[in-house]
């Protein structure tokens, strides 16, 4: 099941921190167990939906992983801007979410449990080096994907093998649906 966490208030107020997205993201969810995943700003939520999830302590309700796509590092809004203004103006929506990067320290420095990082190799927005570090923020078992030929946005792109590289993280065969 996919819960997305969203970025506005229904009175349109915009969530403007990370723990303010993981807080309406769990409000919202029952059932925290499972495998949790986010990408760029999302992998920052995912990552701290996952520590307050073991912090409450419910072992039924806590992810069995978490699957990192393209995570920027702490603060690392600083970096990404350049290269995003290089591509153009900046709309409003991405500074804010440079904004509640940049203002991001992570809650917990290890989680107990496995954290899989997927990261495209041409990926001009989020730093190899930074990226891959947020294997060391999990459990043995924690592995390291850059996937060939694709960039920031790979989860975006058709064709690519983003699927069946959650499959094998998963061990389940042609079970992940992706979204259309």
């Amino acid at each position: 099941m996919v819960v997305p966490a969203d970025l506005e208030t229904r009175g349109g107020a915009e969530r403007t921190t990370i723990s303010s997205l993981v807080e309406h993201w769990r409000q919202s969810t029952s059932d925290r167990s499972g495998v949790y995943y986010g990408h760029s700003m999302g992998a920052l939520v995912a990552f701290e939906a996952a520590a307050a999830a073991f912090a409450d302590g419910d072992p039924d309700q806590t992810p069995s992983a978490v699957v990192l796509g393209s995570p920027p590092a702490a603060g690392a809004a600083g970096t990404a801007a350049p290269a995003l203004r290089q591509r153009g103006t900046l709309s409003v929506r991405t500074v804010r979410g440079l904004e509640r990067v940049r203002r991001y320290l992570p809650s917990r420095d290890v989680l107990p449990v496995p954290v899989h990082v997927l990261w495209g190799e041409l990926d001009g927005v989020v730093d190899e080096r930074d990226a891959r570090a947020w294997t060391g923020r999990g459990s043995m078992g924690s592995t390291w994907h850059p996937l060939r030929h694709a960039g920031h946005m790979f989860h975006l792109a058709p064709g690519g093998d983003v699927s069946a590289v959650l499959r094998d993280l998963l061990g389940q065969g042609d079970t992940v649906e992706e979204a259309a």
